[in-house]
This record gives structure tokens, C-alpha cells and sequence, in this order.
């Protein structure tokens, strides 16, 4: 991105533009974005400023879901049939990680945390990785993991070792064992 202003301290926007591998003078594409990420089939997702907040559009032109708040750190799954991000409702770095499919069908996949930064798709598309801290800005890692059958979750504690970051929760969905 370039050109960039800032949306909020969380969310800079600016234009993004592309430019040939090989190099060369880059091509604007778009305004106002905050994020954007690529799927395997050349989609893309982005993270639009509005006048009202945030929308995130996947692909792009197509909004899935609005907030007054900010969204940040789309990511495609590898199937490209959704996209997991954080959902901020404040102008802070609290937030929750969500997942939206390509109808619009919103479903958050953990609690609020204080500090949420940070996501990523598991190579196989069945968890979403992210950091986040329950208080301050000790960050753990985590995972939510969630499975069509039932389309409930249950909560699991488990212990996850990132450098010096303490467990958090990992979610389920509907338990750790069913198929």
C-alpha cells in the first residue's frame, strides 16, 4: 500500500496498488483499504474504510460483513469458502477472531479478548491460528478449531507452548472427539 493515511491507530488505510514481479511501475487498484489477502485462486479479500467503519469484502467488491468498529487481519482459508479476522467493536486492539462464509454467515470462534493481533489458517483449512491476551498485552498463542456437525462450540483449556506464552483456550466444534 501506499499514499497511507490513517483510518485509526490500529487500522491505517491507504491505496492499494500492484506491481509486476519483475518490477516496474505499480497499478492502483483500490482506496481506503486497511488489509487484503489472496486466496490460491487469485481472489482477493480486503478490509475497506467507510464512512460508518469498517466492511470486509471477499472477493473484493462484495461486502460480507459491516461494523462500526474495525476488522483486521483477514485471512482466506486454503478452500477459499471463508475468511477468518479479528473483529474490533472499539477503536482499541480488543476484539474476537470471527469467521464469515461466502453468503455473509457471520460466527465468532472466541471469547473477547483484551489484545487480539495476529492470524493465521492452519495448512489444511480445519483451525485458525491467532495470538491474543485475556488482560494487558501478554499475548499466547491459540487455535480455534471447528467442525459443520451440530454448529456449536465447546470450550476446552489446554496448554500451548509459544516462547514465553502461557495457554489460552482452544475451541471446539461440537467437542474435541466427534467426527
Amino acid at each position: 500500500m501506499k499514499n497511507t493515511i490513517v483510518g485509526n491507530f490500529y487500522a491505517p488505510t491507504g491505496t492499494l496498488a500492484v506491481a509486476p514481479y519483475s518490477g516496474g511501475t505499480p497499478r492502483d487498484l483500490d482506496e481506503k483499504i486497511a488489509f487484503v489477502d489472496w486466496s490460491s485462486s487469485n481472489e482477493m479479500a480486503v478490509v475497506r474504510a467507510t464512512d460508518h467503519g469498517f466492511q470486509l469484502e471477499y472477493p473484493a467488491g462484495t461486502v460480507l460483513y459491516r461494523t462500526a468498529g474495525y476488522i483486521s487481519q483477514p485471512r482466506i482459508s486454503p478452500s477459499g469458502d471463508a475468511v477468518a479476522f479479528l473483529d474490533h467493536s472499539e477503536d482499541n486492539n480488543s476484539g474476537v477472531v470471527a469467521l464469515v462464509d461466502r453468503k455473509g454467515n457471520k460466527r465468532v470462534l472466541s471469547p473477547h479478548y483484551a489484545a487480539a493481533d495476529g492470524l493465521a489458517w492452519e495448512p489444511h483449512g480445519k483451525e485458525v491460528w491467532f495470538t491474543a491476551a485475556s488482560q494487558g498485552h501478554g499475548y499466547s498463542c491459540a487455535r480455534s478449531r471447528w467442525r459443520e456437525k451440530n454448529a456449536q462450540f465447546t470450550r476446552r483449556r489446554c496448554r500451548l507452548s509459544c516462547s514465553t506464552f502461557r495457554a489460552t483456550d482452544v475451541f471446539f466444534w461440537p467437542t474435541p472427539n466427534a467426527e
